[in-house]
């Protein structure tokens, strides 16, 4: 089992949302949770 890292960026690559989610889940699932934090 592994991490996937989920980031949002703006045009200027500068983070605005980072998520974690097992490596096992489908990045589907994340999209979602990843806008929304």
């Amino acid at each position: 089992m592994g991490v996937k890292r989920h980031i949002l960026t703006d045009g200027n690559g500068i983070p605005l949302a980072i998520t974690l989610s097992g490596a096992n889940v489908h990045d589907k699932r994340n999209v979602k949770d990843t806008l929304n934090s």
